[in-house]
């Protein structure tokens, strides 16, 4: 996943890939969505931290990870599933 503003995103984030990680060959396809990072509404952490309280309380052993609880982000994915 790359995240790119501007002009020629396809070719920026293929440019990325190969200074940053040394890819060198082209994928086969792309697939390029615009403004795609969902915006919150207001209350969602009090919303998120009161179903996680409830989940706590019927599975103890049970821990809610992904996207779309603290963050959009493949970052805040990876962060939230490191910290539980």
């Amino acid at each position: 996943t790359v995240m790119v503003r501007g002009r020629a995103e396809v070719d920026a984030a293929l440019d990325a890939l190969a200074r940053h990680l040394q890819l060198l060959k082209n994928p086969d396809a792309a697939l390029l969505k615009r403004a795609q990072i969902p915006q919150y509404e207001v209350g969602h952490a009090d919303r998120v931290a009161a179903f996680e309280k409830g989940v706590q309380r019927r599975w103890p052993n049970l821990r809610l990870v992904g996207n779309y609880l603290t963050g959009a982000s493949v970052e805040a994915c990876l962060q939230r599933g490191m910290a539980v």
